[in-house]
């Protein structure tokens, strides 16, 4: 008998032993599998766990905004600082007058000056 030979005449009885191994071990292998019973509340319940997550993500992410924000507002000048501001800007706007005026007062007779020295020396 050749090494072969043996292998052919058994094979219809090996494939029958392993295929008749092969079930027995799905059929105990099904046992350490999750139904889809049991399989169903644990889904839920990760969906649940992963919408909470998502939740309190989103709050924190709201609250590092609300406290940028609470951060510029707290920045942000007051009733009494703009009317300071306002008046010192009043103050400033009738002392640009004031200077205007004075600069008016003195540039004209400086331009009477001027002209009257133009023309004494195109009269020359």
């Amino acid at each position: 008998m050749e090494p072969k030979s043996w292998f052919l005449e058994w094979w219809p009885v090996l494939s029958f032993v392993f295929m008749g191994a092969m079930a027995i071990g799905g059929l105990l292998m099904r046992r350490s599998f999750v139904s889809q019973e049991q399989l169903s509340p644990l889904s839920t319940r990760v969906q649940t766990i992963e919408q909470t997550y998502a939740k309190d993500r989103e709050v924190s992410e709201l609250k590092l905004r609300m406290e940028k924000q609470e951060e510029i507002i707290r920045n942000l000048p007051n009733r009494d600082l703009l009317t300071q501001t306002q008046l010192q800007l009043a103050r400033v706007e009738a002392q640009c007058k004031h200077l205007e005026e004075t600069i008016n007062r003195v540039e004209r007779p400086l331009a009477l000056m001027l002209e009257a020295k133009l023309s004494r020396r195109s009269s020359d």
